[in-house]
């Protein structure tokens, strides 16, 4: 019985940290894309000037 319940609480902190890793992987994702669209918008910004 005990044991039943290790391999499903294991389980479930598996599942915590793939879904917290693929969290990690989107937000470093958004934060790249947006410092690529901040220095886009400084380019646009020169130009104009």
């Amino acid at each position: 019985m005990s044991e039943c319940r290790e391999n499903s609480s294991r389980s479930a902190v598996s599942a915590i940290l793939a879904a917290a890793a693929s969290f990690k992987l989107v937000l470093n994702f958004g934060i790249e894309m947006l410092q690529v669209y901040t220095s886009m918008a400084d380019t646009r910004r020169g130009y104009s000037h």
